[in-house]
């Protein structure tokens, strides 16, 4: 595991895993990244990996283009979004596909999460076909199932996050970043009696120049923002409805957890969400940037039970068809198996000295 300083690392590492830490600035910022490359490809040199698999639109070139110069045999990269997008301006659009062209071509493999970005790679031409490979995202169903919680389980958290008996619980799972849409769910939800909006998610200021601030978030009083959380089922048990009014997404994870815990779900029509949600069925879609519509949408679920029980029921059995997390495994491992690495005789004794090499953390 190669990555920046966060707390989840002690857990990988107890876990058993070897971590290597290489900071990486989340900006553009050519000093920096240019050192990154660098230890990059100490680091790949080395360590002699037989493959290196990138993560995350800036490291998916990054980390691509250090593993070319330190020599390393295969490269897979998973674009769990594409940052090119619709709603940006034709000449940001323009530049952000010549960089994902220029990081695709560095790439063996390139995984797409999103079938539509699948699609949008191949009509672009951001990927050739013959590197081009749809991996889909999925979420573990037995960990993330209503069958866990009962209505004693729901009535105890939703104590423990201080809601009212009869509140409508609207959650928010995500960053706390103005891309992801929050001014716009704040300003929905602001002041509206027997309404609660429950925000999950980490702190991005210093990280992301979007960032909101808690005092922002926390001006209508009927918001409260429980920071980054780890253990996601029992909140989602709680939550009366789930909501991504994103401007931005590859296939967004929080939508997938939902579906599989049975939440009815409002989120943006862009891409990533329209795959994530059928219409009609197991959510309702808007438009980005309308707190209006995004209101009119969370007040047709408030005022009906039973639509809300229709659209969890169907989200959670689209969830058991589509989202099942051993499914992409399984395309991982074929991918794995297409990249047949080239004879050398060194690669025999190579992993003889890796097995045999103690691991220092």
């Amino acid at each position: 595991m190669v990555c920046g300083e966060g707390p989840l690392l002690d857990d990988l590492r107890r876990e058993g895993f070897r971590v290597h830490v290489v900071e990486n600035s989340r900006r553009v910022d050519p000093v920096a990244d240019a050192r990154t490359v660098a230890r990059y490809i100490a680091l790949f040199r080395r360590e002699r990996y037989d493959l290196i698999h990138t993560h995350n639109p800036k490291i998916n070139g990054l980390a691509a283009l250090a593993a070319r110069i330190a020599g390393v045999d295969r490269v897979v990269s998973t674009v769990h979004g594409l940052y090119s997008h619709e709603g940006q301006h034709p000449l940001t659009r323009r530049g952000c596909r010549t960089l994902e062209r220029a990081a695709a071509r560095l790439a063996d493999l390139v995984l797409c999460q999103s079938a539509e970005d699948v699609m949008t790679a191949r009509r672009a031409g951001i990927v050739s076909d013959t590197r081009l490979r749809r991996l889909g995202s999925g979420v573990d169903l037995a960990r993330f199932s209503p069958q866990r919680f009962g209505s004693e389980d729901r009535a105890a958290v939703r104590r423990r996050l201080g809601l009212q008996s009869g509140e409508f619980a609207i959650g928010f799972i995500g960053r706390m970043v103005r891309e992801k849409g929050i001014p716009e769910l704040v300003e929905a939800v602001a002041h509206r009696r027997g309404w609660r909006l429950v925000l999950i998610g980490p702190d991005e200021r210093g990280m992301k120049g979007d960032a909101l601030t808690p005092d922002r978030i926390a001006a209508a009083a009927n918001v409260t923002w429980l920071g980054l959380q780890e253990d996601l089922p029992p909140l989602y048990a709680a939550l009366d409805v789930v909501t991504l009014p994103s401007h931005r997404e590859g296939l967004p994870r929080t939508l997938l957890e939902a579906s599989a815990m049975g939440r009815p779900m409002v989120a943006t029509r862009i891409r990533g969400c329209r795959e994530a949600i059928a219409p009609g069925k197991s959510g309702i879609l808007v438009p980005p940037g309308s707190p209006r519509e995004l209101r009119e949408a969370l007040q047709a679920l408030s005022g009906s039970e039973s639509l809300r029980e229709r659209l969890g029921t169907a989200a959670r059995q689209r969830a058991e068809r589509l989202f099942d997390e051993r499914a992409v495994f399984e395309r991982l491992d074929l991918a794995y198996r297409e990249l047949v690495l080239p004879p050398r005789p060194l690669r025999e004794t190579r992993l003889q000295e890796r097995v045999s090499t103690p691991v220092r953390y």
